[in-house]
C-alpha cells in the first residue's frame, strides 16, 4: 500500500472541529500506518517554514503550488508513473483523523470485491432527507462490515489500474478548484466500479457536523 498525503498550510473550511490542525492530523496518520517508507507527503501552496516543519516530521515530501484539484491530479499522475498497476494507493487529505491499522482495514475493503474503499462512514448517508431512496449492499470482511455507498470525499483507496481505467473521469471531476467528488464516484460506479465504506468508520473528516458516528474522536489523535 502506498500513501499519498496532501497537506497545505491552511486547514479545513472554517467549520472544522476545534483543537485540530494539519500537523496534528499528520502525526495521527503516521501513527496509524505501518511502513512509513510507503508514505509520500505532497505539500501544496505553503510557506518555506511550513515545508521545513513537514520535512522534519517525514522526509519524503514533494512541494507543489497547484491548488486542490490539480494537486490531487498530480498525485494520480505520480501513482501512474511510479507504481505498478496492481499497487494499492490511498489518497489522504489533511483534515482527517484515523484509527490504527489503516492498511489491514483498507485491504479488508478490497477483499469484499470493492475497487474503491473509504474508511470514512459518512453520517449524511443515514439522513433520509438527504438520501430518501438510498439502498446499500452490506458485505462482511474479516475485520469489518462494509456497505456500498454512492460517493465519498477525496480520501479513498484504489488500485493504480483503476486510476488508469477512470483517468478521464478523474480529470472531468477536477476541472474546477474543488473536486466534484460526488460526480466522480457516480460516473465511475456507472462503469461497474464498487465503492464501499466500513461500519463503523475507521477515520473521520473533521467537519463538526459530519463526524463518523459511534467513535469518541475527542480521544483520538
Amino acid at each position: 500500500m502506498k500513501y499519498l498525503y496532501r497537506i497545505h498550510e491552511g486547514f479545513g473550511r472554517g467549520t472544522s472541529v476545534d483543537g485540530y490542525n494539519g500537523i496534528k492530523c499528520l502525526h495521527n496518520f503516521i501513527g496509524a500506518i505501518g511502513d512509513k517508507t510507503d508514505l509520500t507527503i505532497f505539500v501544496d501552496n505553503s510557506s518555506p517554514d511550513f515545508v521545513s516543519e513537514i520535512k522534519s516530521i517525514h522526509g519524503n515530501i514533494v512541494e507543489t503550488a497547484l491548488g486542490n484539484s490539480k494537486s490531487f491530479l498530480n498525485c494520480v499522475e505520480y501513482d501512474i508513473q511510479n507504481f505498478d498497476e496492481s499497487e494499492r494507493v490511498y489518497f489522504v487529505e489533511n483534515d482527517y483523523l484515523h484509527l490504527s491499522d489503516v492498511e489491514n482495514y483498507l485491504n479488508d475493503g478490497f477483499s469484499v470485491g470493492a475497487s474503491f474503499v473509504t474508511l470514512y462512514d459518512h453520517p449524511d448517508k443515514y439522513n433520509i432527507s438527504q438520501y430518501p431512496t438510498l439502498q446499500s449492499k452490506i458485505f462482511v470482511g474479516e475485520h469489518s462490515h462494509w456497505r456500498s455507498v454512492p460517493s465519498t470525499c477525496m480520501t479513498f483507496a484504489t488500485h493504480v489500474a483503476s486510476l488508469i481505467k477512470n483517468k478521464d473521469i478523474l480529470y472531468e471531476s477536477c476541472c474546477h478548484e474543488v473536486p466534484s467528488d460526488w460526480y466522480m464516484f457516480e460516473k465511475m460506479q456507472s462503469r461497474g466500479e464498487l465503492l464501499v465504506s466500513c461500519m463503523p468508520g475507521r477515520c473521520t473528516h473533521l467537519e463538526r457536523d459530519y463526524l463518523t458516528p459511534l467513535v469518541d474522536w475527542k480521544n483520538v489523535g
